[in-house]
């Protein structure tokens, strides 16, 4: 249930760098204005995605209500993970989209293996020891890794040396 909530919020954020953002990054050849853009994505869509987890988060119980059955409201617990590593997801995806942008197919793979693996090893580290929660906790340490990973990556494109 977490995942469709999230799927339904987040949608208006990933079509909006799908069809502006990604093509925008492809068009760009110079490093200055390719950085530019990366932190213009990050003064719009970063506080969107902020702005919309926190609604989220905040009418969750209502959300729940709403979309579901009364069984599902033990499903409020899992909502704080699952934001912050939204927020994390996109916060790594306005830079990671260079990947895309820029035919990087090796990192690109690289990258969505070892990032799923994790994340599987991770859930059931954690489901063991928290259990339904360490599910979503494990997405937000999986995404908050990623965002790390894809910064280490992309270092000398954000910042100039």
């Amino acid at each position: 249930g977490i995942i469709k909530i999230s799927d339904i919020y987040m949608l208006v954020i990933t079509t909006t760098l799908s069809y502006y953002y990604l093509p925008r990054l492809s068009e760009i050849k110079d490093r200055v204005e390719l950085r530019k853009e990366i932190f213009k994505g990050y003064k719009f869509i970063l506080p969107l995605t902020i702005l919309s987890s926190a609604m989220v988060y905040i009418f969750r119980e209502f959300i729940i209500e709403f979309l579901y059955t009364a069984k599902f409201h033990p499903m409020k617990e899992l909502f704080l993970y699952q934001v912050i590593g939204n927020i994390f997801k996109i916060a790594s995806w306005l830079v990671s989209y260079l990947m895309v942008a820029k035919a990087m197919v090796k990192t690109y793979i690289i990258t969505e293996i070892l990032f799923g693996a994790s994340f599987y090893l991770l859930t059931m580290l954690f489901l063991q020891h928290y259990g339904a929660v360490g599910v979503t906790m494990a997405y937000c340490l999986n995404r908050i890794l990623y965002f790390i990973v894809i910064l280490v990556i992309f270092r000398k494109t954000l910042i100039f040396s």
